[in-house]
């Protein structure tokens, strides 16, 4: 499925894979109890997300995987908005731009002041 949106100025292109073939390493710490169960019942499975950014002519390429969505895939349109908010994965975005855009090559977290 892909998915497409503006967000200050960078384009934003998702697709959103169905991954039979993600392993977590730790199953039991990164997902629920009742995930596993919904898992074994096939009412989520899990998927990964690659979102293209573009600005300028310039692309970057972002990769989440392991996200639990329904089945259902008509459903994935409205459970999409919730996985981006809740990996956090436009601000990722959005920071890595501004990162790129800066004449600093230095992440945030290693700037000594």
């Amino acid at each position: 499925m892909q998915f497409s949106t503006n967000i200050e100025g960078i384009e934003f292109q998702i697709v959103v894979e169905r991954d039979d073939q993600y392993k977590s390493f730790s199953p039991l710490s990164s997902y629920t109890i009742q995930d596993l169960d919904d898992l074994r019942e096939d009412l989520i499975r899990i998927y990964s997300i690659e979102v293209t950014s573009t600005k300028d002519g310039v692309s970057l390429k972002h990769y989440i995987p392991g996200v639990l969505m329904s089945a259902d895939e008509e459903e994935i349109s409205e459970e999409l908005e919730d996985a981006m908010a809740d990996f956090g994965i436009v601000d990722h975005v959005l920071k890595h731009w501004n990162l790129h855009d800066s004449n600093n090559l230095k992440p945030e977290w290693a700037k000594v002041e």
